[in-house]
């Protein structure tokens, strides 16, 4: 398993066909390859696509406007009965409350997001790392 910081950027968009494909054109014609990858709806009209980029000064580079960004927390590993329970367990032992979570498993390997508070980071990746992170570890 490993544990580490990485940044996330993410933009409001119009809600529309298509958008998601413009965002991800314009990244990759840039040459910038995405480890992950999200969007959502929010509110009348408007989505929010995220990425985590695998080199974030090429997304800063762009200089797009009104673009957000922040640290968060990305652990992969095999892909395992209770991986899921065995993060969550761990970060509530160690008081840190998660704002946004997006785990996902593909080709028996598994990858989390985590954000929390900014002050938290630290302490999360603390908790995190030398976790087994199966059921019973």
């Amino acid at each position: 398993m490993t544990v580490r910081k990485a940044v996330q950027f993410s933009v409001c968009v119009e809600d529309k066909p298509g958008k998601l494909a413009e965002v991800t054109k314009a990244l990759c014609e840039a040459g910038i390859n995405l480890t992950a990858l999200a969007g959502w709806t929010e509110g009348e009209g408007k989505a929010v696509i995220a990425c985590i980029p695998e080199d974030p000064d090429k997304v800063r580079a762009l200089g797009v406007p009104d673009v957000q960004e922040k640290e968060v927390i990305v652990v992969e590993g095999d892909d395992k009965l209770g991986v899921g329970y065995a993060i969550s367990q761990k970060l509530a032992a160690a008081d840190i409350n998660l704002k946004v979570v997006l785990m996902q498993a593909a080709g028996g390997k598994y990858q989390a997001v985590l954000s929390t508070c900014g002050g938290c980071l630290d302490k999360a990746v603390s908790a995190l790392e030398g976790c087994g992170c199966c059921c019973g570890s």
